[in-house]
């Protein structure tokens, strides 16, 4: 009796192992549900981007030269106000401090405004295109049977399973790599 215990007890595991390998659920696919997806590079690819970029490209040097001229004529002020204050009267060494100030103002307020010009005219170029490169990447990953499209820079391990989508969409976007 008891060598039929012993042999029993050394046979359970095994037993036990092949039952668990039978009904193994863990078991991954090939091939995940997950796709990855460098969303801003493939935006950066689309030939209106490039043309966008160089629109607001221009319009900030456009804003910027004006910004240097007001810069050139505070300076000059400031230049003249600190040279002559000590020979000013107190109603010209006002008004010119009033001007100085007044220039200072104006400058923070110019450089505010076509900041934030920029920011919207970048927001109103590129939204369709994301709209565009969006569509593009829900039709690559239904497509592909993907059911969640990560960015890969806030990934910190992505598999080998995990699906490249940027090929895919750039495919279905007719772009190829320009970098």
């Amino acid at each position: 009796m008891k060598l039929r215990h012993i042999l029993l007890l050394l046979f359970l595991p095994f037993t036990l192992v092949l039952s668990a390998q039978e009904n193994d659920t863990t078991t991954l696919p090939s091939h995940s549900n997950i796709g990855v997806i460098n969303r801003e590079a493939i935006v950066r690819l689309l030939p209106e981007a490039q043309r966008a970029e160089q629109a607001i490209e221009k319009s900030r040097l456009e804003y910027e030269t004006e910004y240097h001229r007001m810069e050139n004529d505070y300076n000059e002020k400031v230049r003249y106000y600190v040279e002559n204050n000590k020979t000013m009267s107190d109603p010209l060494r006002l008004a010119r401090q009033t001007e100085i100030t007044e220039l200072e103002k104006r400058m923070v307020l110019f450089h505010d405004r076509y900041m934030e010009e920029l920011r919207l005219r970048r927001e109103r170029a590129f939204a369709p295109l994301y709209v565009r490169v969006d569509a593009a990447i829900r039709l690559a990953a239904n497509n592909n049977g993907i059911d969640v499209v990560l960015n890969p820079e806030s990934v910190v391990f992505l598999s080998s399973r995990v699906v490249d989508l940027n090929p895919l969409v750039k495919q279905i976007l007719s772009i190829g790599d320009n970098d």
